[in-house]
């Protein structure tokens, strides 16, 4: 169904590091990308972007194989753009601990604003974890809520605010994960990721809820009963991954 709404561009889009890639978590973000890309065109968006900022490390692109075949699989549909960006952070550390993998991913999310505030038709960006899997029509959903910054309800990390009304669906204020968050061009082009766990005792996600009200937007809202699917919560030390930062 399309929406009275003015010309409106998508940038769908993820962090990735090696450690998730090699480990099978870098492709659930895409496992509804089908219906995401059939949702925002009855929505009325003209144009998709799927982007992946990619941490590097000495292994180069090998453990991305897997996810870059899988984008190369949504290509197929017309009005898709497909971005991949690189970086890579020497700032000397062995292994990956909770903070400086913080400071990695705000560094890839704030490559996903820049990617967005240099394309001019961008309205909104859809940010997902690697290892989230949306629902297939939250495009659509969250676009309903008509605020500048909307979560969808990940139930793994039980974060819950104060209900709002005036809605035919359930939705409630709060900071939401930066997992499953749908965001304007204007706050996109107005504030960046930051991990102030030392300065504020805040990690990413409240910072930037944070950041969005101390900039005039509005604070967070949440569709309730647009879910993504995300494994159980482990501190990083106990998932298993390979922790070790690679170098040349």
């Amino acid at each position: 169904m399309n929406h009275d709404y003015p010309p409106i561009e998508l940038l769908v889009a993820t962090v990735v590091a090696p450690f998730k890639a090699q480990d099978g978590e870098a492709t659930q973000w895409l496992e509804t990308a089908n219906s995401i890309i059939h949702d925002a065109k009855e929505t009325g968006f003209t144009k998709i972007h799927w982007m992946a900022a990619m941490e590097m490390d000495s292994r180069g692109l090998s453990p991305y194989s897997e996810l870059l075949s899988r984008m190369d699989d949504i290509s197929i549909h017309e009005g898709i753009e497909l971005v991949t960006w690189k970086y890579a952070i020497d700032d000397g550390s062995e292994r990956l601990d909770t903070h400086n993998r913080l400071v990695r991913i705000c560094t890839g999310r704030n490559l996903i604003h820049e990617y967005a505030s240099r394309t001019k038709p961008i309205t909104h960006v859809l940010f997902l974890d690697s290892d989230i899997t949306p629902d297939g029509d939250c495009v659509s959903k969250l676009i309903e809520v008509d605020a500048d910054v909307v979560g969808g309800h990940v139930p793994a990390y039980c974060l819950s605010g104060s209900k709002i009304g005036g809605y035919p669906f359930p939705v409630e204020r709060h900071w939401n994960t930066a997992g499953f968050l749908f965001v304007r061009r204007r706050v996109v082009d107005k504030i960046r990721w930051r991990s102030s766990v030392i300065d504020s005792g805040c990690s990413d996600d409240p910072c930037f809820n944070i950041d969005a009200i101390d900039a005039g937007f509005e604070a967070t809202l949440v569709r309730k009963d647009v879910i993504g699917r995300h494994p159980d919560l482990k501190e990083l030390g106990a998932r298993g991954h390979d922790l070790r930062i690679h170098k040349s």
